[in-house]
């Protein structure tokens, strides 16, 4: 299964076809994701997605990741709980490899943001809210002033 894509890669002389056809990522693009439910799930698949039930969602996962992220940043301070000291099993952070740890983790301290942005985006555009009305808006008022 082809993460719901319409088509994949076809063209015959395309190098790495069998791999184009199981990765397949060019259609992502082309139909906007979390507005229609893709065909393949039962009973929902081609309705719309309702614009509250995903912003919910992802309000909740978010929430949840800051709440993960407070925990991990208060837990040291408040000893909320105190690791076990298991003899033979050292913290990842001691010796000296704990920068691949940091490092391994890192990325994820932008993922609460990031999915607060593209939460508030994705409301936007489906809501179609703008922050400025565009100019056929301000020459239509005008007009219908004037």
């Amino acid at each position: 299964m082809r993460f719901g894509a319409e088509h994949s890669f076809d063209h015959p002389s395309q190098a790495g076809r069998g791999l184009g056809q199981l990765v397949d990522v060019h259609p992502l693009g082309e139909r906007p994701w979390g507005e229609v439910v893709p065909r393949w799930i039962p009973l929902v698949g081609g309705r719309t997605v309702p614009v509250r039930a995903a912003v919910t969602a992802a309000s909740l996962g978010a929430t949840f990741i800051f709440g993960v992220y407070a925990y991990a940043l208060l837990n040291p301070i408040f000893d909320f709980r105190v690791a076990p000291d298991l003899p033979g099993c050292p913290s990842p952070l001691d010796g000296p490899g704990a920068w691949v740890a940091v490092a391994s983790y890192a990325p994820l301290l932008v993922w609460g943001p990031l999915l607060v942005v593209v939460t508030v985006a994705y409301y936007r555009r489906r809501s179609h809210i703008t922050t400025t009305p565009s100019r056929t808006d301000r020459n239509s008022k005008m007009q219908a002033a004037g």
